[in-house]
């Protein structure tokens, strides 16, 4: 069954289909307004939506975990499934019958023109803030080197790094227009294939806080599937890294550890992570979140052990830090952490 097909099949239908594929996401469809995210949650019930057009596309949003274009994507995201296994749920709600290669239809192929112009804009404007950006410098006093300082980083240690860059005045949007701008952290995010698909943004003030955003954390709509995807830090040592979840923990863990670690900058894509052909062995840094109802063990324990399943069916060795602290750089700041606790716990894994 070809995924093209389906999604033309499934023009029109999308609201339908969801609605009985991911039922978590029914108030977000129902009310075309921002909900809780399925995934990660969020206190303030303003991380997830769908697309206004989500009966044509089924696509959605997350300002944490990213932007998933259509209908196939929202389903891998909220059900945390493989394409086939999207694709699979799709057709059986379209009636278990076979899809073919339709005829595309002028007004559709209008729709894919639009489609990929879109992609092209979006790249271009990647490319436009990295220009803009540049590289981060230890010695200097700029907003960016403030902010990793007041998360408790040594820029000379942790420093230079070619996929981080910091803006001097970003856009920041908002219900559709620019309501400000603010010096940012620019992460180049990566595929497995080693392809840019987006950016991850941290807005901050000049004096290197955080920006007084409803979303500190932004990551731009994508130009190719983001499944797997991070920013790649710090070149690996031996076949082996390190991959954590925010950008801020994986260079506190640089820090204590050096080990070259990779960011995924949210949970789905570090559970969704995949390694390069070189990595033999991986270091899961995960967060030491409380456990809920939903997660009993805690999101960031449950989304480290199921990557760490997963690395080991792949025949890569692999082992799991937990902080002791609510992340690896409170403990940084805390000094509750030795380099040789780290490093020992990582290694006897």
């Amino acid at each position: 069954m070809n995924i093209q097909a389906a999604k033309a099949a499934a023009q029109g239908r999308w609201e339908e289909i969801l609605l009985q594929v991911c039922p978590e996401i029914a108030r977000a469809i129902e009310t075309k307004k921002h909900t809780a995210c399925p995934v990660h949650g969020g206190r303030h019930g303003d991380g997830f939506r769908v697309f206004k057009n989500i009966n044509a596309t089924g696509g959605s949003v997350c300002n944490t975990c990213g932007v998933f274009p259509d209908g196939i994507g929202t389903i891998m995201f909220v059900r945390g499934c493989s394409a086939k296994e999207a694709l699979a749920m799709v057709q059986r709600v379209l009636g278990n019958q076979e899809v073919r290669r339709p005829v595309i239809p002028p007004s559709q192929a209008r729709t894919i023109k639009r489609e990929e112009a879109d992609k092209k804009m979006r790249r271009e404007l990647m490319n436009a803030i990295w220009r803009e950006s540049k590289p981060l410098d230890p010695a200097s006093d700029s907003p960016a080197i403030r902010y990793l300082r007041s998360r408790g980083l040594n820029p000379d240690k942790v420093l230079p790094i070619n996929s981080l860059r910091e803006h001097p005045r970003l856009s920041y949007w908002d219900g559709g227009k620019v309501v400000a701008h603010y010096p940012a952290l620019i992460g180049l995010i990566r595929n497995p294939e080693g392809k840019a698909v987006t950016l991850h943004r941290i807005y901050i003030t000049p004096n290197g806080q955080k920006a007084p955003v409803k979303a500190v954390k932004k990551m731009m709509p994508p130009v190719e599937q983001l499944i797997g995807s991070a920013i790649r830090l710090y070149e690996p040592t031996d076949g082996h890294i390190a991959i954590a979840e925010g950008i801020e923990t994986a260079m506190a863990y640089y820090q204590i550890s050096g080990i070259p670690v990779w960011a995924a900058t949210n949970a789905w894509l570090l559970e969704h992570f995949q390694p390069t052909p070189e990595i033999r062995k991986i270091t899961i840094v995960v967060d030491n979140d409380p456990p809920t109802r939903i997660h009993p063990k805690g999101h960031g324990q449950e989304v480290g052990t199921e990557l760490l399943i997963k690395m080991w069916k792949q025949g890569i060795k692999g082992g799991m830090i937990i902080p002791q602290g609510k992340d690896i750089l409170e403990d940084l700041v805390d000094n509750r952490s030795l380099q040789e606790r780290y490093d020992q716990k990582a290694l006897s894994q």
